[in-house]
């Protein structure tokens, strides 16, 4: 696994790295001068796209500003959490923490992965998360072709599970006018590219604040669900938006059963709720069983006349 090469010759020692850290030696303008770390591992970039190459070149164009904060540190240590481009599409929440080194403008730079329990794990750039999310028309259509939702006798696995998310509130025209338009958008954009994540597994959206993930029970919905609530609070909304979450495994016999299941869930979360998706995602896709029905001819009713008189 190729890493940073890290020039020793006049910069200070270098500290030990787990697996999810990196360092870098940059100057006031962001520019890389060494470095050390697994960077294929972290970011899936080769060395070349760092040494020389300005930080900002792999940072997210809106975290920009905060950024160039940490790099005007003054003899002092400054850290943010900012969105770092792992490879190509994709981005990643790292802790970023500068410390100004001496007088002259070197800087120590370190990039911390978050855990997925607080946030982290890579996504989808928001340039690209809209083409992984489905209408549901072609989300359910797609169910019978997706050879990875079912096993090698082509049933349904018995881990499958959807997740649901609901961001109420969050279409409320009020809160553009109070919050502003780029704040709101930014937030929509943020929820989906939190649940969409790196995009392999089958996403619908309802409408703006609900979606539904399709997954074999890999899917961690519980910190999707802490990442949401927490870019909510960032944002300064969470007096005015809420987050809630289901997340229900589904039996299904065949193709067909797996669909009616899905479409059954998924009409309940969008005309009740997470509660009326549970129970229709729970319910039998099975014609239920009924007693024969008696249907009395025209010669019962005479009989039964018959036998009253003599009895």
């Amino acid at each position: 696994m190729s890493t940073l090469e890290t020039n020793t010759s006049d910069s200070p020692e270098i500290p030990e790295l787990d697996d999810d850290s990196l360092y870098c030696k940059t100057d006031e303008a962001g520019f890389i001068h060494d470095g050390k770390g697994e960077t294929h591992t972290i970011l899936g970039l080769p060395i070349s796209r760092f040494i020389n190459q300005k930080l900002h070149d792999f940072v997210v164009s809106q975290d920009h500003r905060r950024l160039d904060e940490l790099l005007r540190t003054q003899l002092a240590q400054s850290e943010s959490t900012l969105n770092i481009v792992t490879a190509e599409q994709w981005e990643e929440p790292f802790r970023v923490s500068v410390t100004k080194l001496a007088l002259e403008a070197t800087f120590t730079t370190f990039l911390q992965r978050l855990p997925l329990e607080q946030g982290g794990g890579a996504v989808l750039q928001a340039h690209v998360v809209d083409e992984y999310v489905k209408d549901q028309s072609t989300f359910l259509g797609d169910l019978a072709e997706d050879d990875s939702l079912y096993d090698d006798e082509h049933k349904p696995l018995e881990t499958l599970a959807v997740s649901m998310f609901e961001v109420a509130n969050l279409s409320n025209p009020d809160l553009v006018q109070t919050h502003g338009e780029e704040t709101i958008n930014r937030l929509k954009t943020k929820v989906k590219q939190n649940i969409v994540r790196d995009g392999t597994r089958p996403v619908t959206q309802i409408d703006e604040e609900r979606y539904a993930v399709l997954h074999d029970g890999s899917y961690n919905s519980d910190h999707v669900e802490k990442s949401l609530k927490r870019q909510v609070e960032e944002s300064g909304l969470s007096k005015d938006i809420s987050v809630g979450h289901l997340n229900q495994g589904i039996k299904a016999d065949n193709r067909q059963d797996l669909q009616k299941k899905l479409q059954s869930g998924l009409e309940g979360f969008a005309d009740e709720g997470l509660e009326k998706a549970a129970e229709n995602l729970t319910k039998s896709s099975k014609p239920q069983k009924t007693a024969p029905r008696v249907v009395e001819t025209a010669e019962e009713p005479r009989k039964k006349s018959f036998l009253k008189r003599f009895f």
